[in-house]
């Protein structure tokens, strides 16, 4: 189960390798586009669902940060798992080097699109809390298209009005080869645990 799905590109990818993949969704825009893509998406959460013991694996990939009540949502998934099963997530990391050189400019803050933000100890207590137990985490990278860093910076609190104005002349970036182009970004500032579901 891929909670946060969108329009299922990730629950596509997992299928392809043999997995069952099926993904959860609160946008119903982003489910519609994932029905016309055939990819098996459902308009809900983890929360009010009733998932009991049903699933091997979960993913909350940039999911976290955005939910009001980070340890119900965390227990709602506990529950889904099966015994032993696993849980990967992804959240922008506050503790990075790139977040603190950055400070109040810092990309990942979003308020009031983001609630929560974690360092490694913040959100492996709170996993433990609930009966998971850490096996892996790292700091990561990713890799944005041109088009993504654009509308990022464009629709960006922390990038001064002046700038943006001057950035809106050139939307066509969006439409553009140019904006497919992949950039990778070596800024180490999303924090990536795996944690198995232990008995509570």
């Amino acid at each position: 189960m891929d909670i946060g799905a969108a329009n299922g590109f990730f629950i596509s990818l997992a299928n392809q390798e043999g997995f069952d993949a099926s993904g959860l969704e609160i946008s119903s825009q982003a489910v519609e586009w994932a029905t016309k893509l055939q990819r098996p998406v459902e308009v809900g959460t983890i929360e009010a669902s009733s998932f009991n013991n049903q699933f091997n694996f979960v993913t909350a990939l940039d999911v976290l940060e955005h939910i009001e009540k980070p340890r119900e949502f965390l227990q709602a998934v506990h529950i889904a798992l099966v015994p032993e099963g696993y849980l990967l997530i992804n959240v922008p990391y506050v503790a990075s080097f790139t977040a603190k050189i950055s400070g109040k400019k810092w990309h990942a803050f979003l308020p009031p699109e983001h609630w929560f933000y974690f360092n490694r100890k913040s959100l492996r207590n709170l996993l433990e809390s609930v009966g998971f137990e850490v096996i892996h985490q790292r700091a990561m990278s990713k890799s944005f298209s041109v088009s993504y860093i654009y509308l990022t910076i464009l629709n960006s609190p922390q990038f001064p009005h002046y700038s943006k104005t001057f950035l809106s002349k050139f939307k066509w970036i969006t439409k553009s080869r140019i904006g497919k182009i992949k950039v990778y970004l070596p800024l180490f500032d999303n924090l990536s645990m795996i944690a198995v579901k232990r008995s509570q």
